[in-house]
Formats: C-alpha cells, structure tokens, sequence
C-alpha cells in the first residue's frame, strides 16, 4: 500500500464500509491543500484501514455440565440416547417400544429402579432386543431393559461400554470404540431446549397408564361418555 504526505491541516475521516474476518474494512479519507497549498487547490488521498476486532469465544460450558447425549436411528426412525457409565444396565423407553413395536419379553429376573422418573418406584419386567445404528458404519445390538423413562429414548450402561470396549473422553466428552476394524468415535450433541409448559395437567399417556395398571392393586376409572338427551321445547 502506497503512503501519502498529507499536510497537516487536512481534513480526516473514515468511512465504514464493511466486516471482513472479524475486522472492519473502511476508507480514511484525508482533504488537504494540494502541493503545499501554494495554489489553493485541495486534494484527496483514499486509504484502506482493517480495524481487527477481538473473535467471540466458544462457549464450551455445556461439554462440562451435561451428560453424553446424542442421536441414533431405530427402525428407521431418529431417537434420542444417552450414554451414562454410572448406570449399570442398557434401557429403552416403554414409549419407544411402543411407538415403534419392538418385540419384547419377560424380564429373567424382575427388579426396581427409582432414579430415572420422579414419582416412585418403577418395576422392570420385560426386555427388549434393540437394534439402533449411529451414522452409516456403526450398526449394533443390544438387550435393553422396558422402562418408562422421559429423559431419553435409549441409555446405554456399563454393559455397553464394557462389551464394546468403549474409551470415554472426559475433557471432549467424546467415546470411541472400534467396530468392525474401524474406530469409531461418537460425538455429543447439545441438550434440546424443553417447551415450555402453557399450563399443567394430570393426563397419563398410554404407556404410562399400563405401567400404572400393572403396579397399582386398585384402580378407579372415571368415564366420561356423552348421551343424548331429549328435550322438549316449548
């Protein structure tokens, strides 16, 4: 770039063109006597200025404060799943078993979980055969326990982790295994935001009711059947 002696009672200003590159490209315009204002005529010279500012930093909070997450495919369909090495077992939703008609069975020997849903105790008695797939090489298997849980639609324990040989990244929050002779690594997606609620209401879904029915001893229904009733009108 070609510098330009300026006198000194010039006229300086800039003009804001445009951000290129987190900088801002301009032009510094400069008016002054031309040739030492020996014949009163005034000249303009154009410079380009880059003004570079500082680039916003990544916020990476949400990889120390959240819990593995991310999606799979079953049946064709995008689910949501989790990877937690604390729990002991792999899961799926009763929703999800229903929604998408896996085959189940009873449950070898039936027990009781009370962290996965707020509200009690709930009793695992039946399992099901998953068969999910993570992007196009991975393609897996795994028996899964029936448990009516919102967090998520499939959580994959220690029983994964440990069949599969998974190595879990703390600081990226990343877990690889290798499949098939590739390494595999899976990368964590950033929690959806959850709606917000208009207003509350005390209506059970479907799957919830059964597992309601099946725990409950006494269950009371309340029918609510419309009737047409003749009316004479005077």
């Amino acid at each position: 770039m070609a510098l330009t002696s300026v006198d000194a009672a010039a006229d300086i200003s800039f003009d804001y063109l445009e951000k290129r590159d987190h900088c801002k490209v301009g032009r510094l315009v400069m008016q002054g006597p031309r040739n030492g204002g020996q014949d009163g005529e005034l000249d303009s010279s154009l410079v380009v200025r880059h003004t570079c500012l500082t680039p916003r930093a990544e916020d990476n909070d949400w990889l120390r404060n959240n819990v593995f997450q991310s999606t799979c495919t079953i049946l064709g369909k995008v689910c949501r799943y989790i990877v937690d090495r604390g729990s002991c077992k792999n899961i799926v939703s009763d929703e999800a078993v229903l929604k998408l008609g896996l085959k189940t069975e009873k449950h070898l020997k039936s027990y009781r979980l009370v962290w996965l849903q707020k509200g009690g105790k709930i009793t695992v008695t039946k399992r099901s055969l998953v068969t999910f797939s993570m992007g196009t090489i991975y393609k897996d298997q795994a028996w899964c326990d029936m448990v009516c849980m919102d967090a998520c639609h499939l959580l994959l324990g220690r029983l994964w982790q440990y069949d599969r040989k998974v190595q879990h990244d703390g600081f990226k929050n990343t877990h690889t295994l290798k499949f098939n002779n590739t390494n595999i690594v899976l990368l964590p997606n950033k929690s959806p935001d959850k709606p917000k609620l208009l207003g509350g209401n005390n209506l059970l879904s479907f799957a919830k009711f059964e597992v309601e029915m099946e725990e409950a001893e006494l269950v009371f229904v309340l029918l609510n059947k419309e009737v047409t009733a003749e009316i004479d009108i005077p």
